[in-house]
């Protein structure tokens, strides 16, 4: 992860600036702007269960990702910015939520339904990813 903003403040920690955030979410409100194309370094609704992402999960002895052991030095704000973010995406009118994230070892293609509540489990599905209270259901199509 290089990232010159990313704190590690537990609830208010952020990935990116807060003035970054603020800008991101004023181009993403402005009724003007024809297309906004976001392009992180860390995609929404995806996890490798690494220590710099988004979301609390890491990979258990199986290699499946769990929230049953906390992630080493995860931060909470993290995940309330990609939320933040994310809502901010889904409320543009009139234009598509456009993410486009990713590297030379994978191609992928989803599309994020629906977030909130998924309960105290973690389970990653075909379909649906649910870690502790965050459940992301999405449509997923992806070639390695």
């Amino acid at each position: 992860m290089i990232r010159r903003s990313t704190t590690l403040a537990g609830p208010s920690a952020v990935f990116v600036d807060l003035d970054v955030e603020d800008w991101l979410k004023l181009r993403m409100a402005e009724r003007e702007i024809i297309h906004v194309v976001n392009v992180p370094s860390n995609p929404p609704g995806w996890s490798a269960g690494k220590w710099g992402e988004w979301y609390p999960d890491i990979l258990d002895t199986d290699g499946k990702l769990t929230i049953d052991k906390p992630k080493p030095y995860w931060q909470a704000g993290w995940l309330a910015q990609h939320d933040r973010l994310i809502t901010a995406m889904s409320s543009m009118t009139g234009r598509i939520p456009l993410v486009i994230s990713g590297d030379l070892h994978a191609i992928g293609e989803g599309r994020i339904i629906r977030t909130g509540d998924g309960g105290d489990t973690c389970r990653i599905g075909r379909n649906i990813r649910s870690c502790g209270s965050r459940l992301i259901q999405r449509e997923q199509f992806c070639r390695t």
